[in-house]
């Protein structure tokens, strides 16, 4: 499929400087998709509004902007983003979420390396994986393969870790959200609507 091959570094589309943003990147994905076969079938979703009460948060350079539910709270935005819950009373911390622009994120997937694979070895030290899915998913920020997949299955409280790999004309950025496999699903749309509302832009070279 031609999605297939967007999803390497060597065939996302590269912009000028000044082109780089959610709107050039919609027109190159349209571009490829024409050289694909000729029919812009599908396109990327428009982002959706923001939640009442919804933290704003961006990367000190301004290369990631995310916005994340009251409870999870950003505690550093230099070169990438971390956030998480407030530790419960035996200190731990049962939601996470990391944001990593393509300009910060090393390193970057070969030439020819599906993003499925490149995931696969960032995420090569995870402790007791469950099983593993992957799939091709359109976000505003562009067309991203997104991992699930289930750590410390060795553990009485296992966590469900979800992954997406996101292609831009600057690299790949990367967007990881982790919390306890018990509450997962509770929480699942509301997580998602982050990797919908998360965008990259060209950093500040200060």
């Amino acid at each position: 499929m031609c999605w297939d091959r967007l999803a390497t570094l060597g065939t996302v589309p590269r912009m000028s400087m000044a082109d780089r943003g959610r709107g050039s990147l919609a027109v190159a994905v349209g571009l490829v998709l024409v050289a694909c076969g000729g029919q812009a079938t599908e396109t990327l979703p428009a982002q959706p509004a923001v939640p009442a009460g919804w933290i704003e948060v961006s990367e000190d350079r301004g290369e990631v902007h995310l916005f994340l539910p009251p409870d999870i709270q950003p505690f550093m935005t230099d070169g990438t983003i971390f956030a998480n819950t407030p530790p419960g009373p035996t200190d731990t911390i049962w939601w996470e979420v990391q944001a990593t622009g393509p300009r910060s994120l090393l390193p970057q997937p070969r030439p020819n390396q599906t993003l499925t694979d490149w995931l696969e070895e960032v995420l090569d030290d995870l402790p007791a994986r469950g099983p593993t899915t992957t799939e091709v998913v359109g976000l505003p920020a562009g067309r991203a393969v997104r991992l699930r997949t289930s750590v410390d299955m060795d553990a009485p409280k296992p966590i469900v870790l979800v992954a997406y790999a996101i292609p831009t004309s600057a690299g790949v950025g990367l967007l990881r959200v982790i919390g306890p496999a018990s509450e997962f699903e509770e929480r699942a749309d509301e997580l998602e609507l982050v990797a919908m509302l998360l965008t990259f832009s060209v950093p500040d070279r200060r």
